[in-house]
């Protein structure tokens, strides 16, 4: 009987039991490109080929199975207790980026992209690996590491698809210093991948970490552009998933150089229909293992001035640098109370403290695969279980292949009074919970 190679077993353990997250990290160091994503704006799924040689590291440093948040908290945020909504967290703000560019192009505030300008200005990052826009094919994302500032600006802003950014280590050259801006999973990777002793590991950090609640096949960009009157994707000259004043606009320049748009609370109508299904387990959204965290700032005044960020330190290194970006004037900030923290996202929370532990510990009941995340639970009341049955159906019917076709029949917003009074009331239920 043949012992499986280590890629065979990612393939069989993790890709074929739903577990992957396509972080990309297994693209990424393989060093012998054993490993590709053939599907990349379909299921988006690693594929593995004969050369491997067994050294592992695609199946130590992937996050698809396992994340050892206790363990990786000690060794990269710091030993001390941590907080079951939002991990470590050291000090907390509000916060923009000074330069009106560099907060106009970006998805709230413009802070990673001042964050990781000040790393290469100051000689303390040769570049980040980042998630950009492809320039032969301007309408999806890909990997990318930046080494000028230009670059940077290129890949602002979020992109709602699925998006397996760490295959771009491939690129990191030996002795490089880079930061990194990624989502939960993609941080994941890389902390397993400094966790597991990778030669080139000693030369990424710090991590700069995005908040989320999801993402989503790319299945949802291509009918929403469609909707917009989009015939075809070599028509696409330019997407963008956040333009124009926060939150911003679903936005599509087609090579006439005519522009398309709909608000980003219209695309959102698109979450429960394409969502993939690994994301309704994970359990971070704040990035937990990353040395600072941004996201959306809800509910400070002055959104409409260009948007906040809410900034999460949790290490040394992550405080120092907010520090020194606010003391030379690159942002501003405020301080906020962790209570602040919480009630911005109130209802993502909910989603994935709440919502994820209950489909893990549902699905695990039921045989099903499910990832280890050695990590602390809040409670949960009685009322929010009987509720997650209600959640769970919405999300099993609207993926369906009935609902996604229901979806791409509808115009544009058609969901839009329903989803916006559910936001609102799942909002103000989250916060007095």
């Amino acid at each position: 009987m043949s012992v499986q190679l280590p890629c065979e077993t990612l393939i069989s353990k993790i890709v074929d039991t739903g577990l992957c997250t396509r972080c990309g990290t297994c693209v990424g160091v393989c060093h012998l490109d054993n490993i590709s994503i053939p599907d990349y704006m379909g299921d988006c799924l690693p594929s593995a080929g004969n050369r491997c040689d067994s050294c592992g590291l695609c199946l130590s440093s992937c996050p698809g199975g396992e994340v050892d948040f206790s363990r990786l908290e000690k060794r990269f945020i710091c030993d001390s207790k941590t907080d079951p909504f939002t991990g470590i967290v050291k000090s907390a703000w509000v916060a923009r980026a000074v330069d009106e560019k560099v907060r106009a192009s970006g998805a709230s505030g413009g802070i990673v992209t001042a964050l990781l300008n000040f790393l290469i200005e100051t000689d303390n990052a040769d570049g980040a690996l980042v998630y950009s826009m492809d320039r032969d094919k301007p309408f999806v994302g890909r990997g990318v590491i930046a080494r000028s500032k230009a670059e940077v600006a290129e890949a602002s802003q979020s992109k709602y698809h699925l998006s397996p950014m760490n295959e771009a280590l491939a690129d990191l050259r030996d002795a490089e210093r880079i930061a990194v801006s990624g989502l939960p999973c993609q941080i994941h990777g890389i902390r397993k991948l400094q966790d597991s002793g990778w030669e080139k590991a000693s030369s990424i950090g710090p991590c700069v970490g995005i908040y989320c609640g999801n993402n989503l096949y790319y299945e949802a960009t291509r009918v929403m552009m469609k909707k917009m009157g989009v015939k075809s994707l070599e028509d696409v000259k330019r997407l963008s998933y956040r333009e124009g004043d926060w939150p911003g606009y679903f936005s599509v320049v087609n090579k006439n150089d005519e522009s398309l748009r709909v608000s980003k609370l219209d695309f959102n109508q698109a979450i429960p229909f394409y969502i993939n299904h690994r994301c309704l387990f994970c359990t971070d959204l704040t990035n937990e293992l990353s040395d600072i965290s941004v996201g959306d700032a809800w509910s400070k005044e002055g959104l409409e001035e260009g948007g906040w960020s809410i900034v999460l330190a949790r290490t040394g290194e992550g405080e120092k640098l907010v520090r020194s970006a606010i003391e030379t004037g690159i942002i501003i900030a405020e301080d906020i109370s962790h209570q602040e923290v919480l009630s911005m996202h109130a209802h993502a929370f909910d989603l994935k403290k709440y919502g994820s532990w209950l489909r893990v510990s549902a699905w695990k009941y039921l045989g099903y695969k499910v990832p280890s995340f050695n990590q602390a639970r809040p409670d949960i009341k009685t009322g929010r279980k009987i509720a997650e049955i209600l959640f769970s159906m919405q999300f099993m019917l609207c993926s369906s292949k009935v609902g996604r076709k229901m979806f791409s029949l509808l115009p544009v917003g058609a969901l839009g009074p329903i989803f916006r009074w559910l936001r609102r009331t799942w909002i103000n239920i989250s916060r007095r919970n």
